[in-house]
């Protein structure tokens, strides 16, 4: 019985795989089911050892009986196969063979074996080939020019398939320098930062959205937080995953890995902007005082600086923060708050683990047709 299980769209599986070179070449196998190239070997059976396994599948596949030189990787993947288009959960322990006794390479460059009514076809491709092959492991195509001389715990994650993200645009240059260093390309649809001002109207645009999200889209990657109730109630037709937290500002300042919703220091407020100015508290305050009389301006004034006793810059990595004429506007703009101005780390870390399928207990799944909620979404403090 093979160490496999399915459930719904997603599968399990525990295999190894035969790692097998000469010459500055890897022994790959396509065969009639699978367009792309792959390794010799396959699943574990219950209650088999995985050195036993990975000697057996060599024998199953290659005809010859070899050695195990060394554990190289135990890998833990995550992706959607190309043929069966199921999500996989996959762990694999990768092993250096010993084949050199077996005249393997005497049988050519390409050669043809049958195994229990299948055609494998063998090929030996050099390393340098594999970068434009059609080929698995992807992350194999770089790790075999330095194989490790120690077992070496490895996670890939590939891009997902039909996925889509729906992000605010005061998120967008850090969703672009999220896709850019992970190297996927997802379709973003974004929501106009300027429904924040009321979570009614934003929770309007966001199932609207929804509803014109293409129909080959199987997951969206939601790239702000709940925002006031933005996303109470709102379900969608595909698979949705959302960051637990309360806001924006949440998800950059999320550097570790621990969940919490909400972040924020109590009387604070944030700036993260590349310019600063476009986030100017005072710029807000004039906009909206435009119409009052100077004694309520100034009412309103003393409220705000009884509201708020620091203003944060956070530093993301992206914003050039540390120039002294971006400390400087945003000190005036605490000046005339009469609060301290200080810096704080972020980044795009909860954006790069959505982006990447890595979902903790930082996110929220929800399959499609289940609804979202304050309950579901915020993690409370104990």
């Amino acid at each position: 019985m093979d160490v496999t299980y399915t459930s719904g769209s997603s599968k399990f599986n525990y295999r190894v795989c035969a790692v097998i070179i000469s010459q500055g070449r890897i022994l790959a196998m396509r065969d009639e089911r699978s367009p792309y190239y792959y390794l010799p070997g396959g699943r574990v059976k219950l209650g088999e050892t995985a050195e036993a396994a990975v000697l057996r599948e060599v024998r199953e596949e290659l005809e010859i009986s070899a050695e195990i030189v060394r554990p190289l990787w135990l890998c833990q993947s995550f992706f959607t196969e190309d043929v069966d288009g199921l999500d996989y959960h996959e762990l694999c322990l990768y092993f250096l063979i010993d084949a050199d006794g077996s005249g393997l390479p005497s049988r050519g460059e390409s050669f043809t074996l049958y195994e229990r009514g299948h055609t494998h076809i063998f090929e030996w491709l050099p390393f340098e080939r594999l970068e434009n092959e059609y080929f698995y492991p992807l992350f194999m195509k770089k790790a075999v020019f330095d194989l490790p001389e120690r077992l070496t715990l490895i996670t890939a994650r590939e891009p997902m398939k039909d996925a889509a993200v729906i992000a605010c645009t005061s998120l967008r240059e850090y969703v672009e320098a999220a896709q850019a260093k992970l190297g996927t390309d997802y379709p973003v649809f974004y929501l106009d930062r300027k429904y924040h001002r009321d979570p009614a109207e934003m929770r309007e645009h966001v199932l609207e959205l929804i509803a014109r999200l293409p129909a080959k889209v199987r997951t969206a990657l939601v790239v702000m937080g709940f925002c006031g109730g933005s996303w109470e109630g709102v379900s969608a037709p595909c698979r949705v995953v959302m960051p637990r937290v309360d806001d924006c500002v949440s998800l950059l300042l999320q550097t570790g890995d621990s969940p919490k919703s909400d972040l924020k220091q109590p009387r604070s407020l944030y700036v993260r902007a590349k310019d600063p100015a476009d986030e100017s508290f005072r710029a807000i305050f004039e906009s909206m005082t435009r119409d009052k009389d100077p004694e309520t301006k100034r009412r309103y004034h003393d409220d705000w600086k009884r509201l708020y006793d620091r203003v944060f810059i956070i530093d993301t990595g992206l914003n050039d923060c540390r120039r002294p004429e971006y400390f400087e506007t945003v000190k005036r703009d605490a000046d005339w708050l009469e609060a301290e101005t200080e810096y704080v780390p972020g980044g795009t870390r909860l954006i790069e683990k959505l982006l990447s399928g890595e979902w903790d207990a930082q996110f929220l799944v929800l399959e499609p047709g289940q609804k979202a909620s304050a309950e579901k979404v915020l993690i409370r403090e104990a």
